[in-house]
């Protein structure tokens, strides 16, 4: 029996081979190698370093904390509280997942990315020492991190040959931690199961339903607002994190932009390539009756130099008025070729 994955990269890395792939979802979508792992916040690596026996997992095998402060010069961090379950020669993940700062200005380039301000920073590191909340590693740490972006150390398991018994996936993101699922194997990777963490990463907009349109009927054109019922709906997550400005149009970062009233869909969130826009109802006139939906994300940018990873952003909030539930706009994907892997 074959399954169809999506594959990024498969390339041999000290005559072992590396598969990376983004599953049924727009949230991962890899560049690049650091070191020799890659994580996926939400999508999956498999790759090849040390050695123990044949293992069966499913379900969440990864563990988060959150990161409060970065040393960089001693090559430590701190985390929230003292800790329990992690130990000297333990592999870690350390990975930045917001503080992108973007236009905020109530006009068509809301959102667009003016610094990435370490989003989507990553290194596989090991731990030399735990003392109470700090966690110092053997390594050099190549990248310095904003512990306001929702830096996150997370603990990666090393596997021999591993069998996936039942469904393995992340914790969902929760604003702070989640959203990775990473390991790490020597041997053979057998699927019996599946690998899904869909919905595990950025979080969406939600729905909005207002009683009335906006602004005596003329309704709502602007990108941003911060007033309920103002005239837009939620704004979808992305490496911007969740800005004051939640509601309307404009798109914030990759994240997709809420639906204007009335009806319209949330625009979709993005990766590589700029998400889709949101849909409109068919008797669309310039006024309350849906003629400015949600923007889809901006394109997030992928290079050799800046070997960062991103979530994809997630699709946002439709704004309604009426009492029918619609669905917010399309997750935008962007798949690369297509092979067969044995399961």
């Amino acid at each position: 029996m074959f399954k169809v994955y999506k594959v990024f990269r498969a390339e041999a890395v000290n005559r072992k081979w590396i598969i990376i792939y983004s599953p049924d979802h727009a949230d991962g979508l890899l560049v690049n190698f650091i070191r020799k792992i890659i994580p996926v916040f939400a999508a999956t690596l498999f790759l090849t370093i040390p050695s123990y026996s044949q293992t069966l997992v499913g379900g969440v095998i990864n563990s988060y904390w959150q990161v409060t402060s970065v040393d960089f010069c001693n090559n430590r961090v701190a985390l929230p509280a003292i800790i329990a379950g992690i130990n000297t020669g333990d592999k870690m993940l350390l990975m930045q997942m917001q503080g992108a700062l973007i236009d905020t200005s109530d006009t068509p380039a809301y959102g667009a990315i003016v610094n990435y301000n370490g989003s989507g920073k990553y290194e596989l590191l090991t731990v030399g020492d735990v003392n109470n909340n700090i966690i110092t590693f053997q390594e050099t740490m190549l990248n310095n991190y904003n512990a306001a972006g929702m830096v996150q150390l997370i603990l990666v398991p090393q596997y021999a040959d591993l069998i996936v018994a039942a469904t393995l996936t992340a914790q969902p993101w929760d604003g702070t931690t989640g959203g990775v699922l990473a390991f790490i194997a020597t041997g053979t990777v057998t699927l019996n199961a599946d690998v899904d963490v869909t919905g595990a990463g950025f979080r969406g907009g939600g729905i909005l339903n207002d009683g009335m349109c906006f602004n005596g009927g003329l309704g709502y054109d602007g990108y941003r607002s911060t007033t309920l019922f103002s005239g837009g709906a939620n704004k979808g997550e992305g490496i911007a994190g969740t800005l004051y400005q939640n509601l309307g149009r404009g798109a914030p970062a990759n994240g997709g932009g809420g639906g204007n009233d009335s009806n319209t869909g949330g625009g979709g969130g993005s990766n590589a390539v700029t998400g889709g826009k949101g849909g409109q109802r068919l008797n669309v006139a310039p006024g309350c009756t849906g003629d400015n939906p949600g923007m889809g994300g901006h394109a997030l940018n992928y290079s050799d130099t800046l070997n960062q990873i991103y979530s994809g952003g997630m699709p946002t909030g439709l704004y309604m008025v009426s009492s029918l539930r619609y669905r917010g706009g399309s997750h935008t994907k962007c798949w690369l070729p297509v092979v067969s892997a044995k399961r």
